[in-house]
């Protein structure tokens, strides 16, 4: 099934209106949606922001919020290299709102990290885009981290 034939759902800082704007110049926005089964979680080592990012993992609780936006094949090709797909994050069918989407996850196996300061305030400000409080992002970010010093 080619990837465009179903919407993307977004969960992190690619809400952000503008942001999203700025990487898939042109695409539609269905509105919101919510994926059941997950929880907000940090984990891998982005280049680009220095620390963790964001991801789901499974997890009973609140269903987590997002957006839906119809996308055409040149924003897969954008949104797939930035994403780092297939070798860092993984364009993944999941079920929201009784709908198939794609998303981003990374496997479940990658260490949970923190993230850098910068890029939980892009993920913080994309929910406060969308009138969404950021406690699960916060929350995640607390789990990170006390992982991390776990391991030390």
């Amino acid at each position: 099934m080619p990837p465009d034939a179903l919407p993307y759902f977004a969960y992190g800082s690619n809400m952000d209106p503008e942001r999203f704007a700025e990487r898939c110049p042109g695409h539609v926005e269905l509105g919101p949606a919510w994926l059941p089964g997950h929880r907000a979680a940090f984990a891998g080592a982005s280049r680009m922001w220095g620390g963790g990012v964001g991801t789901l993992h499974r997890h009973l609780g609140r269903p987590v919020p997002g957006i839906l936006y119809q996308l055409t094949p040149s924003h897969w090709e954008t949104l797939d290299r930035i994403e780092g797909h297939p070798h860092f994050y993984r364009r993944s069918r999941i079920s929201v709102d009784g709908q198939l989407a794609w998303t981003y996850l990374l496997p479940e196996e990658t260490r949970q990290n923190p993230p850098h300061p910068d890029y939980l305030a892009a993920v913080t400000a994309a929910r406060s885009a969308r009138g969404l409080p950021s406690e699960d992002w916060l929350a995640a970010e607390k789990r990170a981290s006390l992982h991390t010093d776990a391991r030390k």
